[in-house]
């Protein structure tokens, strides 16, 4: 009687450790965006108003290898590890570079420059965030969208630039057409008013902001 009552115990026990494993995965997946991201409405499109902080176990990670880092400014992705996250995020997606031009349009971008490479614009301060940007760099953030410099990691092998602070890099879903290597990018600086416009090898870490489907 004695065993038999361990026994249940046993396997009331380990059913509990694995409900609470499978609840807890979920609260990092399924719920991650409306449950612990602020969003919001942008026209015709709802954004993550925070960069995401999701562990994809390899192509991402912490500004500098520095956790705090992680929890102020999200993660940086590679190209790939930024689709692998958006994927396992029900509602949500890695935006194109059409929904890029989408809300650059909104925001007041010239259809005439919306395709170009480069600095584009002046609607970057509708973007960024009023505090954390070096040299008087900080934006209105009349969108809501708050952008931070969270800055970008540059090689294979723990080289960061000097950006955080200074710049914001956001992937984009869009392979470069003419670069099988390459994805396009959008970036946000300190130093400039516009949006960058351009396209990044795709082994860099750079921020991910996901649109809703």
């Amino acid at each position: 009687m004695r065993k038999y009552i361990l026994l249940l115990m046993i396997g009331f026990l380990a059913i509990q450790a694995y409900s609470q494993q499978v609840s807890d995965h979920t609260t990092n997946v399924a719920h991650t965006i409306e449950d612990n991201y602020k969003i919001v409405k942008i026209g015709d499109q709802v954004w993550m108003a925070e960069n995401l902080n999701y562990d994809v176990d390899n192509g991402c990670w912490c500004f500098d290898n520095n956790s705090s880092n992680c929890r102020e400014y999200g993660r940086l992705y590679t190209w790939e590890a930024a689709k692998r996250a958006a994927a396992e995020i029900p509602g949500w997606h890695l935006p194109s570079d059409e929904e890029w031009k989408q809300l650059e349009l909104y925001l007041g971008n010239d259809e005439s420059d919306i395709d170009k490479i480069g600095w584009r614009g002046s609607i970057g301060g509708n973007l960024k965030s009023t505090s954390g940007w070096k040299n008087d760099g900080n934006g209105n953030n009349s969108t809501g969208f708050t952008a931070i410099p969270g800055g970008s990691r540059y090689s294979n092998d723990d080289l960061y630039n000097m950006g955080i602070g200074e710049f914001a890099y956001f992937w984009t879903a869009t392979e470069s057409e003419n670069h099988r290597y390459e994805a396009w990018d959008r970036v946000l600086s300190s130093h400039n008013p516009g949006i960058y416009r351009f396209y990044g090898k795709k082994y860099y870490g750079r921020s991910v902001r996901l649109v809703k489907d």
